[in-house]
């Protein structure tokens, strides 16, 4: 069970399941946050989440994002974002991990080339369709 921790900087801390493994996964209902969505945070993980059901709009670092079913958003690290539901009964599916984590995946597949601009030029945002 993830343990999450907002301090009064809007930092969020995450406790992942395996430090050994930092990656975390969680089903978000909007409906169930205030107000269909949740606070304004930043944390030191990258973030993915696609839209399951219904859309959201997530604002990172002040630019808006429009996020329909079937489609995706990444955060960079440290990145401040807040997101609300568009239509009701809106659902994602998201993932927290460790940057460095994806890094070392990735270069134990040859393929470090792609992950090396997240820790050194990473966008703020990108929305996957």
């Amino acid at each position: 069970m993830e343990h999450i921790i907002v301090n009064h900087a809007t930092m969020e801390e995450l406790t992942h399941p395996n430090q050994m493994f930092p990656l975390s996964e969680f089903i978000d209902h909007f409906d169930t946050f205030p107000e269909g969505g949740f606070p304004s945070h930043w944390h030191q993980e990258l973030e993915l989440q696609i839209v399951l059901e219904g859309s959201a709009e997530y604002r990172v670092n002040g630019v808006s994002y429009t996020v329909d079913r079937g489609c995706g958003i990444y955060i960079a690290p440290e990145a401040i974002h807040q997101a609300r539901q568009l239509s009701p009964g809106t659902v994602g599916y998201d993932v927290v991990l460790s940057p460095q984590l994806l890094i070392n995946v990735m270069a134990s597949a040859h393929c470090d080339q792609y992950t090396l601009p997240l820790p050194t030029r990473p966008p703020q945002a990108f929305v996957i369709t």
